[in-house]
């Protein structure tokens, strides 16, 4: 890793290299054959690596290629909102929802309202509003996404297998296991989970059981987070965070749907200060 790298927003991993995308829309590679960054790399909002093409998105929504093994993207790619690189084939998620592939793939007919979209070596995905899956390319294990499955909200795919992130925190894997057969189980303690990543022989969670995900202040303040299917969360607060005395909020028993949930302190008066936490009921 380069020496002194800071300000790094995302990254993207390819198996002989690395893509950083700083905050100043500036990116940084490094690994075997790294040096395809170029100049005119600036803007960008997110990166894409594959095994031996690079791909960015720019502030501007549009689209930029570097490396070799597959295609340049089509003209006409102006209102793109994500990006996904295979081996040999390269996907963009346009802002209308809609999928646009090129190298050595197509898109479903009729695909539409996708929402997010994965792909690797010649496999891809795409997340649809509704949370669910399809699946598409050469692996037959890759297309294999089980049987009702929905309340997705990411997914992630490699070489091997695929991973589906449910509004509950739990994680749906399908594909191959190492001695190639097929395989469509997760740990059973895989849980509270918001992020996934899947690798050629690895899976990758990150947990949080308790997540932010705005805290506002008008003539009350008002908490937003993100909560986890069927289960309990509690609002708290204090006046002093000394004193470890937390009292419960009334109305602040919220039951997870998946979804944002909003908390309002109406008892809150004018002046002083009040400190908030929130926690799971286990």
């Amino acid at each position: 890793m380069p020496s002194g790298l800071k300000d790094v927003v995302a990254i993207a991993a390819a198996p002989t290299y690395v893509l950083a995308l700083k905050r100043d829309g500036t990116v940084t590679s490094w690994g075997a054959n790294s040096n395809f960054v170029s100049a005119g790399w600036t803007s960008v909002v997110a990166v894409a690596a594959g095994p031996s093409h690079q791909l960015a998105l720019r502030q501007d929504a549009t689209v930029i290629q570097s490396g070799a093994g597959a295609p340049p993207p089509p003209e006409g790619l102006t209102a793109v909102a994500a990006i996904a690189c295979g081996s040999q084939h390269s996907l963009a998620l346009n802002q209308d929802g809609t999928v646009i592939a090129w190298g050595q793939t197509s898109v479903p007919a009729g695909l539409s309202n996708v929402v997010a979209i994965a792909a690797a070596v010649n496999n891809s995905l795409a997340l649809k509003s509704d949370g669910t899956v399809v699946a598409w390319g050469s692996d037959f294990l890759l297309l294999q996404v089980p049987q009702a499955l929905d309340s997705v909200m990411a997914i992630s795919i490699s070489e091997t297998h695929a991973l589906a992130l449910r509004t509950d925190g739990t994680v749906i894997r399908w594909g191959r296991n190492l001695t190639s057969g097929q395989d469509q189980t997760a740990p059973p303690y895989i849980k509270d989970v918001i992020a996934i990543a899947a690798g050629p022989t690895e899976s990758l969670a990150a947990r949080a059981p308790l997540r932010f995900a705005k805290f506002e202040v008008v003539d009350h303040p008002t908490m937003h987070f993100r909560t986890f299917t069927g289960r309990d969360y509690t609002v708290e607060f204090s006046t002093d965070l000394g004193s470890a005395s937390w009292t419960p909020l009334p109305g602040g028993r919220v039951t997870g749907t998946g979804q944002l949930a909003t908390v309002l302190d109406d008892t809150q008066t004018t002046g002083g200060y009040r400190f908030y936490r929130f926690w799971e009921e286990r």
